[in-house]
C-alpha cells in the first residue's frame, strides 16, 4: 500500500506553509506491538531512490510503498534526518479487514 505524507514549513515561520523537499530523509515504519505503540517492531526503512520500497516525491507529497501484514494492525511512521539523528515527526495509521 502507498504511504503518503507531506512536510511543510510551520505557519508561524511562513504563513504560506510551502512544501519542504528533501532527498536526505529516512522513513521508518514500525508495527505497534501494543495500543500506545510504546513497544514496536521495525518493518521497513525507506530512503530516497527508485526502488519499490524507496521514497519519492511528486512535488507535494512523499510516497513510499509498504507491505502490510495480513492481519489488521497499527503502524507508526517516523520521518528522520539521519545526518544529525533528528526525528522530524511521526504519525500512525491502522489497517482493517
Amino acid at each position: 500500500m502507498p504511504v503518503k505524507f507531506s512536510l511543510r514549513i510551520a505557519a508561524s515561520v511562513d504563513p504560506a506553509m510551502p512544501f519542504v523537499y528533501n532527498e536526505d530523509l529516512e522513513i521508518r515504519i514500525y508495527r505497534c506491538d501494543n495500543s500506545r505503540c510504546s513497544s514496536k517492531t521495525l518493518m521497513q526503512t525507506s530512503t530516497y531512490g527508485t526502488g519499490s520500497k524507496d521514497y519519492r516525491s511528486n512535488g507535494e507529497m512523499y510516497i513510499t510503498n509498504f507491505q502490510t501484514t495480513k492481519t489488521p494492525a497499527q503502524y507508526l511512521v517516523e520521518k528522520w534526518r539521519p545526518s544529525n539523528n533528528f526525528m522530524i515527526g511521526s504519525f500512525t495509521f491502522k489497517t482493517v479487514k
